[in-house]
């Protein structure tokens, strides 16, 4: 009887095993693990095209610096194109301020002014979720995502993430975000405006390995206002450094 009972305490707690194992993680715990797939270090730069289409048609890049310091985006400066060269974006906390060379003060910009073609500052400038808004695990839904090349891949299902801000001083106050269950990469993501608008959707593609985990290195930014327009934003060179570089 004894060793009938130890058999039934050890079936008990193998199936309390696999049941933890397999659990649904909190919306928090899956939101803090798409932040890191983004950006893995608290200091680094890396290289940042972007890519503007109307109508399909490539129009010029803009290429930038990106710094990071202490896991946010510090600064953004600009190498292309050529009336752009030269120009500096600050970035403190949800402050802006571009620097443009032979003017003698910086000018205070708004995270959702436009940077180029119809993306703003934040839609690059954001790297992190988790400081900013507060998750609500909605549910499990079927998505297919993009391939780096613009295609579209396999559709999968995902944790369909809410996304609140905490502040209403954020360019969008609420964000829906599909991710991935295996490894909790970001597949894809709305962004809406105050009024429930529909601003941007967001597809995160090109995982890359870099300093022992997987990172996100580019994304497609669909505007959801002028259907005719797209971006993409893509993310390279990445190095860890010591700090801003000025």
């Amino acid at each position: 009887m004894r060793k009938f009972r130890f058999s039934i305490i050890v079936v008990f707690l193998f199936i309390l095993g696999v049941s933890v194992k397999g659990a649904t993680p909190a919306a928090d715990e899956i939101l803090q693990k798409v932040d890191a797939h983004n950006f893995i270090a608290n200091d680094l730069e890396m290289t940042i095209r972007v890519e503007t289409y109307n109508k399909n048609k490539i129009q010029s890049p803009t290429v930038m610096k990106g710094y990071v310091n202490h896991g946010a985006m510090a600064m953004l400066a600009f190498l292309e194109p050529d009336n752009m060269k030269g120009r500096k974006i600050l970035i403190k906390n949800d402050d802006m301020w571009i620097i443009i060379p032979k003017v003698k003060n910086p000018i205070h910009v708004t995270p959702s002014q436009r940077l180029v073609g119809g993306i703003s500052y934040s839609d690059v400038a954001k790297v992190k979720f988790a400081g900013d808004y507060n998750a609500k695990l909605i549910g499990e839904e079927p998505i297919a995502g993009l391939n780096s090349d613009g295609t579209n891949t396999d559709t999968q299902t995902c944790f369909a993430l809410e996304l609140s801000a905490k502040e209403m001083k954020q360019s969008y106050p609420k964000v829906m975000i599909w991710v991935e269950q295996q490894e909790l990469l970001p597949i894809k993501a709305d962004f809406y405006a105050l009024s429930g608008k529909k601003m941007m959707t967001a597809f995160y593609t090109a995982p890359k390995q870099w300093n022992g985990k997987t990172i996100i290195t580019k994304m497609f930014l669909f505007d959801q206002v002028n259907l005719s327009k797209h971006f993409s934003v893509e993310y390279s060179d990445i190095r860890i450094t010591d700090g801003l570089q000025n």
